[in-house]
């Protein structure tokens, strides 16, 4: 195997990258302002037909090219209101699930994302995230909230079918975050959100091809979430953490929260975490030395650690990802 194809100490298997926009405007990049405002985002699959079909297919290449092998994809979804829906259905990051469908444009923006990545051949593994925001998002729901939840479980359920039909008889490993940062949190009902989710996923399609919930590492989260998958009856098999600071002082913590519930060598992805910082990587090894783990992959999110502003950095013009990468 060449060099760039090959995990550092402490991971399984080769990761890669959050691909979850396209461009975002030098307003954001340079003050961290106008987040929101039309055009300064580029959401992969809500503005894939604003694109140049062959700079998409360059920015996935040169993700291989970097060595990366995996790729997952955030949906940011909500129940827009009518204006947004005029405007295209998208607001900032999120696109609109209303009625538990995507728009036809959307659509079929998604078909043609998803027919570039499998025609090129380029990654092993696709995980696909649903976010949940504004009206729908369960954290923010102070009494359920049933005609949400429904149209929750419809967009799901639905995008999924879509993906499935796309890749269908392709070679790349599909898998499901059912609610990106949702796991373990006890805020607003997503423990009951969580708990239902669960079990009207898996009694369709089992556990196989989904992470359930990533967490947003944080003590105590690990427990409650699994506490969630156990009152349902089924686990999943990998559990995915979202950590970037903090790795040395929560890590071990966590480890104990996967032994306490009996998970004595448990299968993690590092589903987010800095834009090819070494730092990071260091500090996820001393964990895996520390309690002889091997976590599965590390995914990347396009945030550098050095940056000035929160969530996003210009890197996908010429992504890396060296640092996560077994050296000679």
């Amino acid at each position: 195997m060449s060099f760039g194809a090959e995990p550092p100490r402490g991971f399984n298997e080769v990761g890669g990258s959050n691909y979850v926009m396209y461009e975002v405007g030098r307003e954001y990049l340079d003050s961290g302002t106008g987040w929101f405002k039309p055009g300064v985002l580029q959401p992969v699959v809500a503005t894939f037909h604003l694109q140049k079909k062959e700079d998409v297919r360059q920015q996935l290449k040169a993700m291989h090219g970097s060595g990366q092998r995996k790729i997952a994809i955030m949906m940011w979804h909500s129940h827009l209101p009518r204006k947004r829906m005029a405007d295209g259905g998208i607001y900032g990051h999120v696109l609109a699930s209303n009625g538990g469908a995507l728009t036809p444009q959307h659509a079929e923006n998604l078909k043609g994302l998803l027919a570039l990545i499998r025609e090129d051949g380029l990654f092993n593994e696709l995980v696909f995230r649903f976010a949940q925001q504004g009206s729908v998002w369960s954290q923010q729901w102070k009494v359920w909230n049933e005609e949400a939840y429904k149209e929750n479980l419809k967009f799901i359920l639905s995008v999924r079918q879509q993906i499935c039909d796309v890749l269908e008889g392709s070679d790349i490993k599909l898998v499901f975050d059912l609610g990106a940062e949702l796991g373990g949190i006890s805020k607003g009902s997503v423990p009951e959100y969580t708990r239902r989710l669960w079990a009207d996923y898996t009694k369709r399609f089992g556990a196989n091809d989904t992470l359930g919930f990533s967490i947003a590492a944080h003590p105590g989260r690990i427990s409650n979430l699994i506490e969630v998958y156990d009152e349902v009856g089924i686990r999943p098999s990998r559990h995915a953490l979202d950590l970037y600071k903090n790795v040395p002082k929560w890590m071990p913590g966590m480890v104990s929260e996967f032994h306490a519930a009996g998970i004595e060598e448990p299968r993690i992805i590092i589903l987010e975490t800095f834009w090819n910082s070494a730092l990071s990587l260091q500090e996820f090894q001393q964990v895996a030395d520390q309690f002889g783990l091997t976590f599965e992959y590390l995914m990347q999110w396009p945030w550098q650690r050095d940056a000035a502003h929160s969530h996003y950095s210009d890197v996908f013009g010429q992504p890396a990802y060296n640092e996560y990468l077994k050296k000679d």
